[in-house]
């Protein structure tokens, strides 16, 4: 079911360029309230592909960053949001 919804989805935006940007976010291991990193799972997927763990507001703001200022990579991997969203929010502090 995923799949299909993705693959439509980018379908949509093909037919609808440039009015419709999409991307797919596939942030693999998600910190956030009531989910909090887990050392099991961490050494788990770091063997299967060190997949990095990434807060939700870095999530969010790494979404954000991408409507405000346009598609940049499709589909952004956990280590494109972390490194995207860490960036949106450290602007916000400087």
């Amino acid at each position: 079911m995923q799949g299909r919804t993705e693959n439509a989805v980018l379908e949509f935006a093909k037919q609808h360029k440039p009015e419709v940007q999409v991307t797919i976010a596939k942030p693999g291991m998600i910190e956030g309230p009531g989910h909090p990193k887990s050392s099991f799972a961490t050494a788990f997927l770091f063997f299967i592909d060190e997949v990095p763990w990434i807060h939700v507001s870095e999530i969010a703001a790494a979404m954000v960053d991408q409507c405000v200022n346009g598609i940049t990579k499709e589909p952004l991997w956990s280590k494109d949001l972390l490194e995207i969203g860490s960036r949106f929010l450290r602007k916000g502090t400087d």
